[in-house]
């Protein structure tokens, strides 16, 4: 060890060091804000209660309801928001895909009466699996929720069957709107 050069006693090294230090220090702190956070909205998510609206949403249709809605989506954080916004307002959730292949085989066992149904997904993408369900039902009611805006994207939808195309982020009052207004309540 005769050769190597001891660089700490540089002041461009050290200098070099205490950056990549403070570099560090600060993203651990902004890891420790966003899990805190999370955790937060996690808690508020298991806190939600239903409101009056939503009792009375769930005495309105009591049929649709027991057929519950089944979220189509590969993102967790997406996953439990639609779950936690659908039973804060009285419905029912079915059951939750992961992937396009994981909804149709989920809609053929439980036949919902409503599916949200994300674009870009593992194994199949929503687009596929949309066209799928409604060719094995075609009073399927399947709302396509994404962050792709794209007029073609849109048409494609459209083209598979899709009832309804809403842009992430959800805007509540207007997918509460779509909602009722498919399922007839």
């Amino acid at each position: 060890m005769e050769n190597v050069l001891d660089l700490t006693d540089s002041p461009e090294v050290l200098e070099i060091i205490e950056n990549l230090l403070a570099i560090i220090t600060d993203r651990e702190r902004q890891i420790r804000e966003l899990e805190a956070k999370l955790e937060k909205a996690e808690v508020k998510l298991k806190k939600l209660v239903p409101s009056s609206a939503s009792y009375d949403r769930m005495k309105e249709s009591p049929i649709d309801n027991q057929k519950g809605i089944l979220i189509a989506d590969d993102c967790e954080v997406m996953q439990h928001l639609l779950r936690g916004f659908l039973t804060a307002n009285g419905y029912k959730v079915a059951a939750i895909a992961k992937n396009g292949e994981e909804a149709v085989s989920l809609y053929r066992q439980l036949r919902p009466a409503l599916v949200t149904m994300d674009i870009n997904m593992p194994v199949m993408d929503g687009l596929e699996a949309t066209k799928r369900i409604k060719e094995m039902d075609p009073d399927a009611k399947v709302i396509i929720i994404s962050i792709e805006l794209e007029k073609s994207t849109i048409l494609k939808a459209v083209k598979c069957g899709a009832d309804e195309y809403i842009a992430k982020p959800v805007q509540s009052r207007q997918f509460l709107r779509v909602i009722d207004q498919l399922l007839g309540i």
